[in-house]
Order: C-alpha cells, then sequence, then structure tokens
C-alpha cells in the first residue's frame, strides 16, 4: 500500500468508536482512523500524536503528515502491510 492510499484513508472519528479508550493520552479529544484500525491522536493543544502502545512519547506533531508519515513507516517495517 502506497503512503497517499494510506493518508487519503484516514477519517475524523470522536474517541468512543475505539474499543478501548483507555489507552489515550489525556487530552485527546479526537482520532483519525486509518486502514487496518490504526489512529493518530488529536489533543487539545492541536497537536497529532501517535502511540502504538498507548504509552511513551510515540511521534508528536502540530504537522499531521509528519504523524502520518512516521506511523506508515512503523507499519510498512513491522510488514503489516504485506
Amino acid at each position: 500500500m502506497t503512503f497517499k492510499l494510506f493518508q487519503d484513508s484516514g477519517m475524523i472519528s470522536k474517541t468512543e468508536v475505539l474499543s478501548d479508550t483507555s489507552r489515550l493520552h489525556r487530552d485527546t479529544t479526537d482520532v483519525i482512523i486509518y486502514l487496518g484500525r490504526y489512529y493518530i491522536e488529536m489533543l487539545k493543544n492541536g497537536k497529532f500524536l501517535y502511540r502504538p502502545k498507548g504509552t511513551g512519547q510515540g511521534k508528536r506533531s502540530k504537522f499531521l503528515h509528519i504523524v502520518e508519515q512516521f506511523m506508515y513507516n512503523q507499519i510498512n517495517e513491522d510488514g503489516r502491510f504485506n
């Protein structure tokens, strides 16, 4: 899957659509869900956050495309798109 196809699959949703919201950052207002049910958290300070395990630093930026590229690379490295 190309990065552009993956990026275009993102849809903004309320956090309630996730089966487990306990892993979300306390400042998460919404999530962007992508193919494969991967998601990026939208924080109330305007930044975006990807933490695949729900803990730790993860990748955070005020620019969505930076976090999307990081997430795509992580998923691709793990072979989950193959």
